[in-house]
């Protein structure tokens, strides 16, 4: 079984504290609940933290594949972990 899961997460930049706005992607080889992801996601739209970093700790957290996609400055980030 592969699962895949399509969400948006908001954060703030630790550069200048504006809202960041990612495209995610998580994929799994089991369930994971859709309730614990939008806890785990929600916690992001407080904190202050790269997208490296909120990828990894995704990764960690939900137990899946994270691709985290983002703009910076006009250029396309995407992220694995």
């Amino acid at each position: 079984m592969l699962v895949k899961y399509t969400l948006t997460l908001k954060s703030l930049c630790p550069v200048d504290q504006m809202p960041d706005v990612y495209d995610v992607e998580l994929t799994s080889d089991t369930t994971v609940l859709v309730e614990h992801i939008k806890d785990v996601v929600d916690s992001f739209s407080s904190m202050s933290a790269t997208q490296e970093e909120i990828a990894v700790l995704l990764a960690r957290e939900l137990c899946c594949k994270v691709l985290l996609i983002g703009y910076h400055s006009g250029v396309k980030t995407e992220v694995w972990a």
